[in-house]
């Protein structure tokens, strides 16, 4: 998942609230390391909607709450209710008239620009991504839906669609191009049902979050080195920032490993580094941990290393 939606902080909206169907198990399935009810949250902030309330509906049995750091709770006007009844019911209940609502599945992996941008289109729309088992929908209600029978938030999207309730947002509505990333990148939504869709989701994610130009070597030599740290240091809960500060030691201690003519110790190092350069922006896009602190350690070592 591409986790910093460009141009975001222009999606909030006043008065916006977010509903999300935690019913499915799923929603504790891990992807890099973290629940999908977290990442799904985490989302919501990096597109920059700053809803008034964020209600996740759940089944009951585990608390959901326990799954979700302080930090993240502190970030956002979670409330969490027992589901009482269909998606349906939910909805009918969450929605309003003349305020906006954005409704999303938990157990799924969304967009974040996808987020932004059905913030700011007008009107009640619905996206649908996703094909068989991985479908899902996200929608955007401006007024209580009509009733429908359908067991979830996809089978409620394409009833309110075919009954003109909702119109359709397509995905490649949403502006593809990625400037942080110099690549466009159509946006996407789709749920993931079981530990196999998570393997899946997890290298389209890692593979989203490469440039579009880079040399040689970042494009062909570092990926299989990157993907192998990646993916431990994420189900660790290793924060981006501990690799860049590890990557800034090591780079200070290869000068004078140069200078000394230690040739082998210094190029081990200063591989290393190159390599560790790419994991901790990564890690950070695809953990939703990108930080202003991050970002001038990474550059800071940019220049350093040049």
């Amino acid at each position: 998942m591409l986790s910093e939606a460009d141009g975001a902080a222009s999606g909030a909206v006043p008065g916006l609230r977010v509903w999300i169907d935690a019913t499915s198990p799923q929603s504790l399935l891990e992807l890099f390391g973290m629940p999908l009810l977290e990442r799904t949250l985490r989302a919501v902030i990096d597109a920059g909607l700053e809803p008034s309330e964020v209600r996740v509906e759940h089944a009951g049995g585990v608390a959901l709450e326990t799954a979700l750091p302080h930090e993240l709770r502190a970030r956002l006007p979670l409330v969490f209710a027992r589901a009482e009844g269909t998606p349906a019911a939910g909805l009918a209940a969450a929605a309003r008239a003349g305020e906006v609502v954005i409704a999303l599945e938990a157990h799924a992996v969304v967009d974040p620009r996808l987020l932004a941008h059905m913030a700011r289109v007008p009107g009640s729309v619905a996206a649908v991504g996703g094909e068989g088992s991985e479908r899902t929908a996200v929608v955007r209600l401006t007024a209580p839906p009509p009733q429908s029978d359908g067991a979830d938030l996809p089978a409620l999207a394409q009833a309110w669609i075919s009954a003109g309730a909702v119109a359709a947002l397509a995905l490649a509505a949403v502006p593809p191009y990625v400037k942080k990333l110099r690549r466009e990148l159509p946006a996407y939504c789709f749920r993931i049902p079981d530990a196999q869709a998570r393997d899946r989701a997890e290298a389209f994610l890692f593979w989203s979050n490469y440039k579009g130009s880079t040399d040689f070597f970042t494009k062909y030599v570092y990926p299989p080195l990157v993907w192998r740290c990646v993916r431990p240091l994420a189900r660790w809960r290793v924060h981006p920032n501990w690799i860049s500060g590890f990557n800034v030691v090591i780079t200070l201690l290869a000068i004078p490993l140069f200078a000394a003519g230690h040739w082998v110790s210094g190029l081990t190092l200063a591989y290393t580094m190159s390599v560790l350069d790419s994991v901790d922006g990564k890690l950070a896009r695809l953990t939703y941990r990108a930080s202003r602190l991050g970002h001038v350690l990474d550059h800071g070592l940019d220049v350093v290393s040049g």
